[in-house]
């Protein structure tokens, strides 16, 4: 369900962008796409996406799909600023390569840890499981958190160094 979410409003993003859908300021609209920033800027950022990608879940995801759709649109948005910046095809997809794929897996693997509880709490309630929560569970949420949030880290640390270098290679 995450990454239904997440691609669909990727897809809406680069319908959006292309009416003028998003208001200045958001998405990084007039302003050079592909702006490189500091990795702790990028790291908080992500890590607080990834964290309330997490703490959604069991509220029902309330926070958890707002925040998949949100980055998901920004990341169409961003592919289009690029190509409008001059980039080719080939250009956007070498600035978002090193690093997007896994910053994107970590937030999924954030919020499907965090959706993981309700849907247990949900099993528990139809009477599908003894416990709504046992060792086995916790254990398989913790590691889906944990290896979001090391997705989410290394993916900053590529996006501050290799991405970083891709750009200014291509943008000069």
């Amino acid at each position: 369900m995450s990454t239904a979410v997440f691609i669909s409003f990727f897809l809406l993003g680069l319908v959006l962008i292309e009416r003028g859908g998003f208001p200045d300021g958001v998405a990084g609209s007039g302003t050079a796409p592909f702006a490189v920033t500091t990795f702790g800027a990028i790291l908080t950022r992500n890590l607080f996406i990834a964290i309330l990608c997490f703490i959604g879940g069991p509220a029902i995801g309330i926070m958890t799909v707002p925040l998949l759709a949100y980055n998901g649109a920004v990341l169409g948005a961003i592919v289009v600023y690029g190509l409008e910046y001059g980039l080719s095809p080939l250009g956007v997809a070498l600035t978002l390569v090193p690093h997007a794929p896994i910053e994107i897996a970590g937030f999924l693997f954030a919020a499907s840890a965090g959706l993981r509880l309700p849907y247990e709490l949900l099993r528990y309630l139809r009477r599908d499981r003894e416990y709504p929560l046992d060792r086995s569970v916790v254990t398989e949420i913790t590691c889906l958190f944990a290896l979001g949030l090391g997705l989410v880290v290394l993916a900053a640390v590529l996006e501050t160094t290799v991405t970083a270098w891709v750009t200014t290679w291509l943008v000069g």
